[in-house]
């Protein structure tokens, strides 16, 4: 490692910290700077109400906030407010008292068009903090459409006693001058509304009536002595008018022309006219919409002072409103000295309004459904579903809809599977559906029932009980003629038809005669629930080996696939017969069972065109038969599932057992094909034994002739070498046949002399190992290191790998670890088992390409204050495979040993009974040591042949190879950094030289000296402190003003890559009168 120099800086703060003559400093803290902008006042004002009429009022509030921030002094605020004068007038009446200050004094507004005021308020003051309100009224005097601004300012403070003299003003900052404002509006001269009876209706349903006002309003301006106004009503196209329009005698003389009214006020008297319209529902169909109401316009006569005349009243003036129709209204004033011209009313003096009105024709359909809607006791669940629906023409939407579903079940439905789903509440049966907002959509209901274990018959309905729509402030109750309701029938029933099934005799022989079979089916009882024509179908079935001679069937109106179907129930108690006969089979295979009838169906109608009913109402039959035969099953055995490439030998145990049949056949011989796959005799001829003979792969076996006797015959087949592959031992029959006497050999069928298989595999696999370190050096008390091992699953398959099965069932891997002593384990994982600290047991790879990984973590070595300079130490991290075992799915465990082994091995087949070790405080292994077996006893010789021990319950493992696991392993260096003087004594102005050994190259540093009271003297990082050289001088310069004695020396990683680094000796520092000659030392 070479060593990096530091910079002269960085060495004379060094030097400096050494003679402790640098003092560090505190940082100044930044102090944030106030938010001047943020003004002392704030004020708001409000209007009560916000729209007023002419000649109404409304109350101004105004709200001032004082932070008390703002440094003034006692004193008052002023606020000054205005507003429009062509708009409201200053409401002075005792009922509108201004309140909250002590002056409310008119000042000189910004221009002719506007009135202020300024309030010195007593509710709040200058130097005050809080906040305070006054409040005054204004009065409208305008016409519409006007939309105006009431504004107020808090202007300055004003001087206690000083109210009006401008010398009494105190000035506010600017930012402390702030303004506020409210909109208001008037409202129209002439007020319309309308209102309906009731926003919905329905189809074919009552009418809805409509009130239409028009309201002068009283202290509205202009003044008029005469006015004519026509206001327009309409209404959705799907309701029609039933009232008489011409009987509309508001409207005048003509009435309702077209929608249209006329209302005429023939003096200065002011009115409210209101009439009432009728409209009908439609036919079908709906929508929405509103009936509406609006103000056209008119014409109107302004004040003026009228005085009588002499003239005859025919010399009247006649004023005439020109309407948006065309149709003209005459209106006759007094006569007047000056009559005044007529004026037109625009239509912004006149208001808007409408009423929303729904129509639907049953917009919510509902359906009931039971599936199934007949069923038998204990049989499947019914489910009932309700379908509640937002019809797809319903003409409008319907946010926050809610129908409420009174549901009810038959009485024998008692044990409901669930609660009901898809209601969003439900109570004592009434269910609460939401989500039917928009047309088309819907909601389903279901609730599952199990079927009683009686019968019973009932109906389920649904009836919607109420509509409404819920808003975040109401509820609306929605017209009951929208609601529907539905309902659907259930039944359970059983038994309805009752099969029996009859045969001619109990038992019969291969080829012999004929069995006759009668099958009766009877109508039991009236369905609970009206059927019409009802019919079954039966299918029929025999045991194997027997056929239908299908000539023979009489009494099905049709037979097809095996299934009759019998008609021709027309009453209770009728009952119907089919008649059919069945061959007995000609050849081997005994068949012993049932004739049956099993019930396919039950349908209502007549055949083509029926409808289902349960099958399970119609009751099967069925009559015992058996067909002897003699019965020879023939069974393979292996000892093991699978084998491996140069394993132990396997070996195939073939039976035949004598298992039915007479008692005895004399001369039995049972001719058995033996087959294997090729690579199971590549290394050598498979060995055949218990054969009378054995050629071209056929074995002849004298017997079994008793009943219960077995014959047995073993192959012994040596495990390949190289080739891989699975396939079948196999036992086929090929001949079956006894001696007739008189030298005649009988045939007997060869399906009595079973056949049986096995399949085999040989495998090869190996297990690969990559062992990794994450760095390859390391320094005393530095990082740990991590050792990551990868042990995957490789396996061989082969070129036909149809049906190849490469898994190993159960396999366990046991690997040991080994490390050099300069590092410690400190942990692990990927385990499922440890013994003592290095021995790793794996399982779980059973599976061709599946992987393993274990880390293990490494602490290292640790550092020794003053430690002299150490070689590096090297030392490798290795892993090898020590055991191998698997467990085959159906392997058959082998007698225990008569002697037991001393010492077993506890790896391979060890299980671990406490939790794996973290660390090497652990030795003791935790492995269960395998249990010693029990010798077994010797049998005592019989006279009666001993039957071969039954295998053992549980399987064994198998070893493999450990050759099949790989090893390796990867080196670690290990390396003490160390620090010494070359001179341990030095005295002012002398250069010291230490140095730096084994440091990590480029490792960020911290150098710390200590005074000998143990104080800090002061530290330094240093960057670069040693390369890859090993070695490097580092120079130290001792000044002149340092004061004499020991100075202590440490170097601490920065980055925590190896301990704290004390040289052997610390450095003297002597006084200059000494002879430094003879004190200085050299070396460290």
């Amino acid at each position: 490692m070479k060593l990096v120099r530091a910079s002269v800086s960085a060495l004379l703060t060094l030097a400096l910290v050494a003679a402790g003559l640098v003092v560090a400093t505190a940082a100044s803290a930044g102090v944030p700077a106030d938010d001047a902008s943020a003004p002392n006042f704030a004020v708001e004002v409000g209007l009560s109400p916000i729209s007023v009429a002419g000649g109404e009022s409304l109350q101004v509030s105004v709200t001032v906030s004082n932070t008390g921030a703002g440094g003034y002094g006692p004193g008052r605020i002023g606020v000054q407010v205005s507003w429009p004068t062509s708009s409201f007038s200053f409401d002075s009446g005792t009922a509108h008292a201004p309140a909250g200050c002590l002056t409310l004094a008119s000042i000189p507004g910004p221009n002719s068009g506007i009135s202020s005021r300024e309030c010195a308020m007593s509710t709040l003051a200058l130097d005050q903090a809080g906040s305070g309100q006054f409040t005054f009224w204004l009065r409208a005097v305008g016409i519409p459409p006007t939309s105006d601004v009431v504004a107020a300012t808090v202007a300055h403070g004003l001087v206690p006693g000083i109210v009006s003299s401008g010398d009494g003003i105190v000035p506010l900052a600017p930012g402390d001058v702030v303004t506020a404002q409210a909109f208001t509006s008037l409202k129209p001269v002439f007020a319309l509304d309308v209102s309906v009876d009731r926003e919905y209706g329905s189809a074919r349903g009552a009418s809805i009536t409509a009130t239409f006002t028009v309201t002068h309003e009283p202290g509205a301006a202009p003044a008029m002595d005469a006015s004519v106004v026509q206001v327009e009503a309409t209404w959705p196209q799907f309701l029609t008018l039933l009232t008489d329009p011409k009987t509309i005698t508001a409207c005048g003389p003509t009435g309702l022309v077209n929608g249209f009214c006329t209302i005429t006020e023939t003096t200065s008297v002011r009115k409210t006219t209101s009439f009432s319209l009728d409209f009908g529902m439609p036919p079908s169909g709906g929508g929405s919409g509103s009936i509406s109401f609006y103000g056209m316009g008119g014409s109107y006569t302004p004040h003026s002072v009228i005085k009588l005349a002499s003239a005859p009243a025919t010399d009247a003036v006649i004023h005439t409103a020109s309407l948006r129709t065309g149709v003209s209204a005459t209106v006759e004033s007094p006569d007047m000295e000056a009559a005044a011209a007529s004026n037109d009313i625009p239509t912004t003096w006149m208001g808007i309004d409408s009423a929303p009105v729904w129509v639907a024709d049953l917009p919510f359909p509902i359906d009931v459904d039971i599936d199934p809607d007949a069923s038998w006791p204990g049989g499947d669940a019914m489910v009932a579903t309700i379908t509640v629906s937002h019809g797809e023409g319903a003409p409008f939407s319907l946010p926050g809809l809610k129908l409420a579903i009174q549901l009810t079940w038959p009485d024998f439905l008692k044990t409901a599977l669930e609660p009901p789903s898809g209601c969003e509440a439900i109570d004592s049966g009434t269910c609460v559906v939401a989500g039917l907002d928009e047309p088309g959509s819907s909601v389903t209901i279901t609730q599952p029932f199990q079927p009683p274990g009686d019968t019973g018959f009932g109906s389920a309905s649904a009836i919607e009980s109420a509509a409404y729509l819920v808003s975040d402030s109401d509820v609306v109750d929605l017209p009951t003629e929208w609601l529907s309701e539905s309902e659907a029938d259930a039944v359970v029933d059983a038994g309805l038809f009752v099969t029996h099934v009859s045969v001619d005799r109990p038992s019969g022989w291969v080829a012999g005669p004929d069995v006759g079979v009668t099958v009766a089916v009877r109508f039991d009882h009236a369905p609970l629930r009206e059927t019409d024509d009802p019919f079954v179908g039966l299918r029929f079935a025999w045991p194997n080996g027997m056929s239908l001679e299908e000539s023979s069937v009489d009494g099905c109106s049709e037979f097809e696939d095996d299934v009759c179907t019998i008609t021709g129930f027309d009453e209770p108690g009728d009952v119907e017969y089919v008649t059919f006969r069945l061959r007995m089979p000609t050849t081997g295979g005994a068949s012993s069972g049932s004739v049956d009838a099993t019930a396919a169906f039950v349908q209502n109608g007549v055949p083509g065109d029926s409808t289902d009913l349960p099958t399970a109402w119609l009751v099967s039959g069925s009559a015992p038969f058996r067909v002897d035969v003699a019965a020879l099953p023939v069974d393979v055995s292996l000892s093991s599932p699978s084998g491996h490439i140069g394993g132990s030998p396997l070996v195939a145990t073939v039976r035949v057992t004598f298992a039915d049949g007479p008692k005895t056949i004399a001369g039995l011989e049972a001719g058995l094909k033996l087959t294997w796959p090729e690579f199971l005799q590549s290394s050598a001829e498979p060995v055949v034994d218990g054969c009378a003979s054995f050629v071209d792969s056929v074995c002849r076996l004298d017997g079994p002739t008793t009943l219960g006797e077995t014959k047995v015959v073993t192959i012994t087949f040596a495990m390949p070498e190289r080739e891989v592959g699975i396939g079948d031992i196999a036992a086929t029959s090929a001949f079956l046949r006894y001696d007739g006497g008189r030298k005649r050999i009988v045939d007997l069928p060869t399906a009595w002399l079973g056949s049986d298989a096995e399949t085999f595999s040989v495998i090869d696999a190996s297990f690969p190992i990559d062992l990794k370190l994450d760095r390859t050096v390391g320094y005393t008390g530095g990082k740990q290191i991590t050792a990551t091992t990868t042990i995957t699953h490789n396996a061989t398959v082969p070129p036909d790998a149809a049906g190849f099965d490469a898994a190993l069932s159960g396999l366990r891997i046991t690997l040991t670890f080994d490390w050099p002593g300069l590092i410690a384990l400190s942990s692990r994982s990927g385990c499922d088992a440890v013994v003592g600290t290095k021995t790793c047991i794996i399982d779980g790879l059973d599976a061709p390409g599946s992987k393993r990984i274990v880390t293990m973590t490494f602490a290292m070595a640790p550092t020794t204050p003053g430690a002299p300079v150490t070689p590096p130490r090297t030392g490798p991290v290795s892993v090898v495979g020590t055991k191998l075992s698997y467990l085959p799915p159906s392997a058959v465990t082998p007698a225990p040993p008569v002697v037991p082994d001393p010492e077993p091995d506890p790896d391979p087949t060890a299980e671990p009974t406490a939790p794996p070790c973290d660390g090497e405080l652990c030795p003791t292994p935790t492995a269960t040591p395998t249990p010693t077996a029990t010798p077994t006893p010797t049998p005592t010789p019989s006279a009666t042949p001993t039957p071969d021990p039954a295998p053992a319950p549980n399987p064994v493992r198998i070893k493999l190879p450990t050759s099949w696991i790989g090893s390796d392993q990867e080196r670690f260096t290990l390396f003490t950094p160390s620090i010494r003087f070359l001179s341990t004594i030095a005295k002012p102005g002398d250069v010291v030289a230490a140095v730096a050994q084994d440091f990590p190259p480029g490792a960020a540093v911290v150098v710390e000296w200590r005074l000998p009271d143990g104080d800090v003297a002061g530290s330094v990082p240093v960057t670069g402190f040693a390369s890859g050289s090993g070695v490097a001088r580092w120079p130290t310069p001792v000044l002149r003003w340092v004061i004499p004695g020991q100075r202590f020396l440490s170097v601490h990683s920065a980055d925590s890559q190896f301990g704290d680094v004390t040289p052997p000796r610390n450095l003297l520092v002597v006084p200059r009168t000494s002879v430094g000659p003879k004190l200085i030392g050299r070396g460290g």
